[in-house]
């Protein structure tokens, strides 16, 4: 689980370097702006790595965005990128 909490880090470093030289939005399907797909993997991967570290017991792991609003346990993440899937939604 380590490891793969590394990787998750490592992860996050490319997916970060590769928004700053992206726009933040883009142009949907109609024209209409929408947030560039990497902050929703940034995100994802974030929850990720939050709850890596909480199975391993690490401390300093918070519990809410920095926005104040709770993190999804890694069922619920997993849940959530099942239904997007799903739903054609991304991968």
């Amino acid at each position: 689980m380590l490891l793969e909490l590394c990787r998750s880090y490592d992860r996050l470093d490319v997916l970060e370097a590769a928004v700053v030289k992206a726009p933040l939005l883009l142009d949907g399907s109609k024209n209409q702006a929408r947030p560039n797909p990497l902050l929703g993997e940034i995100r994802q991967f974030r929850q990720v790595a939050v709850q890596l570290a909480r199975s391993l017991a690490l401390s300093d792991v918070p519990d809410a965005a920095d926005d104040g609003t709770p993190l999804p346990t890694l069922k619920q993440a997993r849940a959530r990128h099942a239904a997007n899937v799903r739903h054609g939604r991304g991968a």
